[in-house]
């Protein structure tokens, strides 16, 4: 009976475990009624080619009776023909169900190759088991099945007999090719109905294991958790690594904006913080930037360490874009910057003085 707190849809990382312990959802009913269908309609559509070939081996061997070895070893030939005959009578027969079972499974699992499905089991070998699983509520639903199976398939085959009885006994003053010609027509019909009727049994019951399967494969929502915490990690964990990094990128980006010689504002949204070092650099580098909440942290962290603000839309603009952290500013830009760095050596100068 399926816990009634499993309620939420299986997780496509438990469909692949599942999956790849052989648990699918496949209906064995459907597999053996197409493969009833196919072996009756090659049955049907081989079997002229079938009574030539029976009928010219028959002849060939009434007409060498009389000349048969005695000796096993001289009849290997003959019997080499008989086996070519009936093999060459079942091949396209045993061809077209090997590929009718392969394509019905393909298209009920798809491709799948379990080796967990291979593995021997204690709990499948021991006897104890094996006998629950036939006496357990699935064992009498499963013999029902069979149960009406019969019973059903039976009065088909009844009613399509009893219909044609009368034919069958007007046979008996026919020819004997007309009686068997009467009688495989009987049979055929008897086959292609059953069949039709397993065909459709085995539909209903690949629905019913598909409902089974996904019902069985649900999960809590405790277990969506518990995967989610392995896949992805504990969420506080996880927020806990978030403000860690953050702390670590903000005590960087105040060492870097203390060591600037101005910064860069529009007024508010975008913040550069550039280093100029003439000896050594062929021109200004950006060694900070920020947008919104970190173009603020640039400014107080300037203005605690009492580094010159200069509003400059344009400009700060064009380095936030074009510029990226600890890289020199572009030649295009060195004018606009170049006013800004002497309006700081003006600002610095008067209050030297």
């Amino acid at each position: 009976m399926a816990d009634p707190s499993k309620t939420e849809s299986a997780t496509p990382k438990k469909r692949r475990e599942a999956r790849a312990e052989g648990k699918v959802a496949r209906s064995q009913e459907l597999a053996s009624s197409v493969n009833l269908m196919v072996g009756v309609a090659m049955i049907f559509l081989t079997g002229a080619f079938a009574s030539h070939t029976l009928k010219t081996y028959t002849v060939k061997v009434f007409a060498q009776m009389s000349t048969l070895p005695g000796d096993l070893q001289e009849m290997m030939p003959f019997l080499m023909q008989a086996g070519i005959a009936s093999l060459t009578l079942m091949a396209p027969i045993l061809a077209a169900l090997l590929v009718a079972g392969l394509l019905i499974n393909y298209g009920q699992v798809g491709f799948q190759f379990s080796g967990d499905a291979l593995i021997p089991k204690a709990d499948r070998l021991n006897p104890l088991n094996g006998f629950k699983r036939i006496f357990s509520a699935k064992g009498w639903v499963e013999l029902l099945k069979a149960a009406v199976k019969i019973a059903l398939s039976g009065a088909i085959a009844w009613s399509v007999f009893s219909r044609r009885l009368p034919e069958l006994i007007l046979t008996t003053q026919a020819p004997l090719i007309a009686g068997l010609n009467r009688s495989g027509d009987m049979l055929w019909e008897m086959a292609w109905k059953v069949g039709l009727f397993f065909l459709v049994l085995g539909a209903a019951d690949y629905a019913w294991q598909k409902y089974e399967f996904e019902k069985n494969l649900k999960m809590t929502k405790q277990e969506i958790r518990d995967e989610y915490r392995q896949t992805e990690g504990d969420p506080m964990v996880k927020s806990k690594r978030r403000s860690k990094h953050r702390r670590l990128v903000i005590s960087r980006m105040a060492a870097e904006v203390a060591r600037a010689d101005v910064v860069t504002v529009n007024p508010t949204h975008y913040a550069v913080a550039m280093r100029y070092d003439a000896p050594r650099m062929r021109a200004p580098k950006v060694v900070a930037k920020g947008q919104d909440y970190w173009a603020k942290r640039i400014v107080a962290v300037a203005r605690l360490h009492r580094i010159p603000v200069i509003q400059n839309k344009a400009v700060t603009r064009a380095l936030y874009k074009q510029v990226e952290i600890g890289q020199e500013i572009p030649p295009a830009l060195y004018r606009a910057v170049a006013e800004i760095l002497a309006a700081l050596y003006r600002l610095r100068a008067r209050r030297r003085a």
